[in-house]
Formats: structure tokens, sequence, C-alpha cells
């Protein structure tokens, strides 16, 4: 733990495990002081900042950076689903900590990080936690550790995160944690007046389908009934759909034109090919595609649409793209 446990005694170790992951195994930070935490600027996306935000309400952040500093990263892509960052922490011992999309960290733990075996019976609650924030709307992460051994791994060993030679499997699960992103009030409106003048408004997400329904549901882009959550279905009946990435690359023609064919349609946990998919398939049937995006993951989509719109947020990438 290095030096965290000293801040708040009262805390339970588990949660105190929590907060090191946030803490540690996140890019953003502060830019300027603000009168409160939550009104501080921050660099870095808004789920890091998030975690920045709730690890500095409990622990001085940038003094336990500096006393367990970042030796290697695998940032976060949209294949691995998942971040790695490994720390030399003053005991001499590197930490590995872990956090990403629950499917996939939970992949890689073998136990708890109170020592409970990561069996069936463990996977699947901490599934059912997962769908049940989910449904709320929630983005959930998945937060793991390893300490690493001190023979293999001695200070100053030199990681390849391009071909990692670390562990990346056999982790202690550390927790499931959601953040809220509730949409902005003026969007409903903003999607009403969309639908109303003819044009049709697509979600595409890397978001757990669950959560992206979630959000859906509340801003009008899906229908509160008549939803149906995979193509097999394929029920005529239904006028919205949720259609998970791993289901893209498998769809056949057919399979495209029922889903193009619903008037409400949310893809969910898309990669940045994916996205360029969805775009083309729609330019194929006659539609005209304008695509919004901020980040480096929707230039893709955003090259191939007849209108690419960068938000004013957004990466420079996401802007040249657009």
């Amino acid at each position: 733990m290095g030096d965290a446990h000293t801040h708040k005694p009262q805390y339970a170790m588990e949660y105190l495990l929590l907060l090191r992951c946030c803490a540690l195994c996140n890019h953003a930070k502060f830019v300027s002081k603000g009168p409160t935490i939550m009104q501080r600027p921050t660099s870095g996306d808004a789920s890091e900042s998030a975690l920045l935000k709730f690890t500095a309400s409990h622990l001085d952040v940038e003094r336990f950076r500096d006393e367990n500093p970042e030796v290697a990263c695998l940032a976060f892509n949209s294949t691995n689903k998942y971040m790695i960052t490994i720390h030399l922490q003053p005991n001499g011992k590197h930490l590995l900590l872990m956090k990403g999309a629950p499917e996939r960290v939970l992949d890689r733990c073998g136990r708890v990080v109170n020592g409970t075996p990561m069996d069936c019976d463990q996977r699947q609650e901490n599934e059912r936690v997962n769908v049940e924030l989910a449904n709320n709307g929630e983005r959930v992460l998945a937060l793991a550790q390893l300490e690493l051994d001190p023979v293999q791994f001695p200070a100053g060993y030199a990681f390849d995160v391009e071909n990692p030679n670390f562990p990346t499997k056999g982790l202690e699960l550390v927790g499931l944690l959601s953040l809220e992103d509730p949409p902005r009030a003026e969007v409903p409106d903003a999607v009403a007046q969309c639908q109303s003048a003819g044009i049709q408004v697509v979600m595409v997400t890397g978001d757990h389908p669950l959560t992206a329904k979630s959000i859906a549901l509340q801003i009008g882009i899906l229908p509160q009934d008549g939803v149906i959550t995979n193509v097999v279905e394929q029920n005529p009946e239904a006028d919205g759909i949720v259609v998970a990435g791993p289901e893209l690359d498998s769809l056949q023609e057919e399979d495209w034109d029922f889903v193009l064919g619903r008037k409400f349609i949310v893809f969910a946990r898309t990669l940045p090919t994916q996205k360029q998919t969805i775009v083309k398939e729609f330019q194929k049937r006659g539609h005209v595609v304008a695509v919004t995006g901020d980040g480096v993951n929707d230039s893709p989509a955003l090259k191939v649409a007849q209108v690419g719109i960068a938000m004013g947020s957004g990466s420079d990438v996401a802007k040249d793209a657009a």
C-alpha cells in the first residue's frame, strides 16, 4: 500500500486497495485549484477525471503518485478494453494494476483480494452486480492488482508494453466501481427535434449494452416497448434493437437489412472499425450519414461519413477526420 493507509485509517483494507487502483491506474490530473475538489478542472477523459476526484476526496493523490511512480503503462484501447500500469512501491516491489471493462478484467483474475478464488459462483456474483448497475445506466469498471515477484521483476526491470514481458492474467480482483454520467437535460428535446425533422438518431457507443440501452431509453433514442437485444430474434414487430459489438462481425446482408430496418437502433461495445462499418452499411442502403464524435476512436467513422461533426471539446484527431 505504500503510505496510502496512513491517510484514512478508518477505511477497510479492500476499500483502500480500490482507492489505490483508482489513483495510480489513472492519467487524469488536476490542472488548477478550485474551491472544492469536485469543481477543480482536470486533464484527462471524463471517466478518469471522475475517478481522480473520487480518490482525491479520500487521500492526497499527488503525494501518493510520487511515492509509487509509474514505470510502465499499457494504454487502454478499444480491443483490449483495459489499461495496465506498473508502479515501483516504497518497499522496492513492483505493483501491477488493471482497470477496464468488467468482462475483460474478470477473465484475467484468478482470485479476489480477500483470497476468495474466482470460481464460477464468484464470477456469477460479479456479473450479476455488473448487470444490475449497467441496467441503471451506470458505467461499470473492474479493478484488479498483482504484486510482482521482486526476484523476477527487480527494481530497474525493463518492462516491454509492446510485447508484454509481465503477467496479464492471474490477477486479484479489487472490486467493481460504477460511474453515473447522466445525459444533459437538453438532450431528449434535441433528439426529439431531430426525429420530428425526419432524422434517424442512432447511438453507437463503447459502453456495455445494458448501460447503452438505459441511456437510450432516457433520451428517446429507444422506445419504452418493442426493443429486442439480439439479432437472432429478428422479430419484425420490434421497432427498436440493441446490437452488441461482438455480434457485428458475423452479420450477413440479410441481418444488416433487418437491423438497419428498425426505427430505433443502438450499437454498443463497438470497436472503431465497427463504427466505420456501421456508417458504410447505412450508406449502402441509400442513407446520408452524419457522425458526431470527440475521440480518436471516432475518427474512422468521421472520415467515411458524408457529414463529420467533431465536438468542440474533442481531440485534434477527431477534428481533423471531420
